[in-house]
């Protein structure tokens, strides 16, 4: 068996030299004070800013014990993942997740996927979740174009076209800059507006980080490993390309249906871990912009990187019907979700400079 920590180090070794990766690496992007406007940023999203959680004198042994391009201020955000999940499905799970390690890495174009083998086919420690750092950072500059737009009453005044944070979230996925990390949210709002938003783009934030955790902790529990793998370890580029699969004609249907199941049981969790069906609509529509902005920036892709997810599209309706056969769907939601894919199309204006 083989240590799951030891099979990152090489992955994320093996993943750098061969260039396939969404990275932050380099003089550019990579420096003590940015690791450190991250680190603080990621404790005033986890709600422990100014706490002794961490103490300041930690940090730089949290960025030895975290080699780059681990961002030491996104590994919070794993046990966070975790505690959370095995919160909405009530410890159902919890056996599980006890065997599951997180880790928030620079891939490429990927958002997550999930292992339990090595190259070799040797088993490791545990599972192994990996869900691109760059999800983070999109997904907040996504929760703010929704909030940017949704201000009402006595907040109607702050209320801003969020096409800048929507077109900021695709060109930061495709093309990694400081600029669009280090994105102004919400510039110009007052200290007791400012704080009020912030904890709703966390919230937003976090709903989506789940949804994918979620998506491959249900891959886990359906055992996918052995249908997954024929595509999952050659996105890595550790592992040898079969040349069979690279042929158009190969049968997608038994990946799509896994996904689809993983996609069903991550909103059947958000679904029940909702108080209301109006909170279980308010959490989709997260979901929902998250799908099309993914669709997005796949289209802007050189070239279809993998064939065994269904379109974005596809799948944020079917998660529609699971939504409204499990709490039905009123005129009101209905509209509203309409309202929110008007204004994401309205948002996705590429630039082409």
């Amino acid at each position: 068996m083989r240590d799951i920590d030891d099979y990152v180090r090489c992955f994320l070794r093996e993943a750098l030299q061969s260039g396939d990766l969404w990275t932050l690496v380099g003089e550019q992007l990579y420096s003590d004070e940015f690791d450190r406007v991250k680190f603080e940023s990621t404790l005033q999203a986890l709600g422990l800013a100014g706490s002794d959680i961490v103490p300041d004198g930690n940090l730089q042994r949290l960025q030895q014990e975290n080699p780059r391009p681990l961002s030491t201020a996104l590994q919070l955000l794993a046990p966070a993942l975790i505690q959370d999940m095995d919160d909405w499905t009530r410890g159902k799970y919890r056996e599980i997740l006890a065997q599951v390690r997180i880790v928030l890495a620079p891939l490429r174009y990927f958002s997550a996927f999930c292992v339990n083998r090595d190259e070799n086919r040797q088993r490791l420690s545990g599972n192994l979740i990996m869900i691109n750092q760059a999800l983070y950072f999109c997904a907040r500059l996504l929760a703010t174009a929704s909030l940017l737009e949704s201000m009402q009453g006595q907040l109607e005044q702050y209320k801003a076209n969020g096409a800048e944070s929507y077109q900021a979230a695709t060109r930061l996925f495709l093309r990694p800059n400081t600029e669009d990390i280090n994105h102004s949210f919400f510039e110009g709002l007052p200290p007791e507006v400012l704080g009020q938003a912030e904890a709703i783009q966390s919230q937003a934030t976090m709903i989506v980080l789940c949804f994918v955790a979620l998506h491959e902790l249900g891959h886990i529990v359906h055992n996918d490993h052995e249908l997954l793998d024929v595509y999952r370890l050659q996105a890595t580029n550790l592992f040898k390309s079969d040349d069979s699969l690279q042929d158009s004609a190969i049968d997608t249907q038994p990946f799509w249906d896994a996904e689809y199941r993983a996609d069903a049981f991550a909103i059947q969790v958000l679904c029940d871990k909702a108080k209301s069906p109006l909170e279980a609509w308010a959490n989709f529509s997260q979901i929902q912009v998250f799908f099309g902005w993914l669709d997005d920036c796949e289209r802007r892709l050189p070239q279809i990187f993998t064939r065994d997810h269904p379109p974005p599209t596809k799948r944020v309706e079917r998660l529609k019907k699971i939504m409204t056969q499990n709490v039905g769907l009123p005129d009101e939601v209905s509209e509203y979700l309409h309202q929110l894919e008007k204004l994401r199309l309205k948002w996705n204006i590429w630039e082409q400079s």
